[in-house]
């Protein structure tokens, strides 16, 4: 797939037009592609994100620092994309080697809601306790395992208003779906491969994403290597996984854990990725985003990550910084030395985010430019531009570290208005369905 239409503009481009309905939006995205139509010219790779930008054009939209930015986001996700397309090779001929495909259906139903069982991966996770006062931990509502949980039984637990609910996720209960096939495995392994993830504003549409069908299949090898009392070939297959396998054990509160879930799969995406692997060069050990590290790695570098609380100075070169610290830098945060005379993490994050990016709200799609970053409490995305779609429809195209059910790097066709609103309300994330208001900003690189 080629991106021979991503959106190019300065910001000056109905800078002052808002919309009232979706046709609203659909006809300025149409207007700007065709103000842009030179652009279209070019042929751009799908695994190259921005060009060389080495146009007159370009440079008056991109300075010298996001072109860098920019760059080092593609360097990422060429690496991503290999190693993913390795591991599903991988994985694929792991399949055929076992013959999985060829297990009786009445036994792979069975497989399939052991994985779910009191005594699996699932279970043995949910009756953890994490480190709650980290922002990372690794088995959150949002985890791996949790969104396996909500495909197969289609609900997942959350909180509104300091209750747990049961919240629907899916149009139809996974279990029923894959019953219904001749050949279960086979159709989640078809899966695997599918070309474009498109994210709605609510995951009605798919129980089985590519990421979730690989965690499934991967659980069900694990659940046999389990039964034959051969856990140890199940983590030598494991070991091999390039992209996000291996748990971060320090996100559990370093506790001992089973050898039979030593490894997890997310498909490069983990929470608190510090705790992991961010060096793309390094093959030895499985490499790991998640959404504010993508951003972090490429505005900062690699060794500005540290898993400190705290520091003795505000200006330390090595912190992590999520989200909500962007919010707090355009709010007021009063940076400030705690009692002890050292700075907290989110003192020394804001810190460096207020040094290297502007901040400010987003109330409008037409604010943006190619490579805004899209921030609010929770997660990050950056805004690639816009792409025609083969019904003729304009995609809203991000490229992101996205966790929940897509668990993935890369680029993403995205809807980013609340259903059912005439696209007259930003969503940015599901726990809005629930009533939650979430203020979105604009970050951009300084110049």
């Amino acid at each position: 797939m080629k991106f021979i239409s991503l959106l190019i503009i300065t910001g000056s481009v109905f800078a002052n037009t808002c919309f009232k309905t979706c046709e609203d939006i659909q006809q300025y995205r149409k207007e700007t592609l065709r103000k842009y139509k030179r652009f279209q010219t070019y042929n751009y790779d799908r695994r190259r994100i921005f060009q060389d930008l080495k146009f007159k054009e370009f440079q008056a939209i991109f300075h010298k620092k996001q072109v860098k930015f920019n760059k080092c986001i593609t360097n990422v996700l060429d690496v991503a994309f290999d190693r993913r397309n390795e591991d599903l090779i991988y994985l694929a001929k792991y399949i055929q080697e076992v013959d999985l495909i060829k297990i009786p259906k009445k036994d792979q139903m069975r497989l399939l809601h052991e994985i779910l069982g009191p005594d699996s991966f699932y279970s043995y996770f949910k009756s953890r306790h994490y480190k709650w006062e980290t922002p990372f931990s690794h088995y959150s509502f949002t985890g791996a395992a949790t969104e396996v949980h909500s495909s197969l039984k289609n609900f997942a637990y959350s909180r509104h208003e300091g209750h747990k609910v049961n919240l629907p996720v899916y149009k139809r209960v996974g279990y029923s779906i894959l019953s219904e096939q001749k050949n279960p495995f086979l159709y989640l392994y078809k899966k695997l491969f599918a070309k474009e993830i498109k994210l709605k504003a609510r995951y009605f549409d798919e129980n089985f994403s590519p990421a979730v069908s690989k965690i499934i299949l991967v659980e069900v090898i694990r659940q046999i290597a389990r039964e034959n009392n051969e856990i140890h070939k199940f983590n030598e297959f494991a070991s091999k996984f390039l992209l996000g396998m291996r748990l971060p054990e320090n996100e559990i509160n370093g506790e001992n854990l089973n050898p039979d879930f030593e490894y997890s799969i997310h498909n490069g995406y983990f929470l608190g990725s510090k705790s992991f692997n961010m060096d793309i060069n390094d093959k030895t050990t499985p490499m790991s985003f998640d959404c504010t590290s993508l951003i972090q790695y490429c505005a900062f570098g690699l060794d500005s990550f540290d898993d400190a609380y705290s520091a003795s100075t505000l200006d330390s070169p090595e912190f992590k910084f999520i989200s909500s610290d962007f919010v707090n830098s355009f709010n007021g945060y009063e940076v400030k030395a705690e009692d002890s005379g050292s700075y907290s993490r989110k003192s020394i994050a804001i810190n460096n985010i207020r040094k290297k990016f502007e901040v400010l709200p987003l109330f409008c799609e037409s604010q943006l430019m190619p490579g805004d970053m899209i921030v609010f409490k929770g997660h990050m995305l950056i805004f690639q531009g816009y792409k025609k779609r083969d019904d003729g429809s304009i995609a809203f195209m991000t490229i992101e570290a996205e966790g929940s059910a897509t668990r993935s790097i890369g680029n993403l066709d995205r809807e980013i208005y609340a259903e059912g609103k005439n696209c007259s309300v930003f969503q940015w994330r599901r726990s809005q369905i629930l009533g939650a208001k979430v203020q979105a900003y604009i970050a951009r690189i300084k110049k």
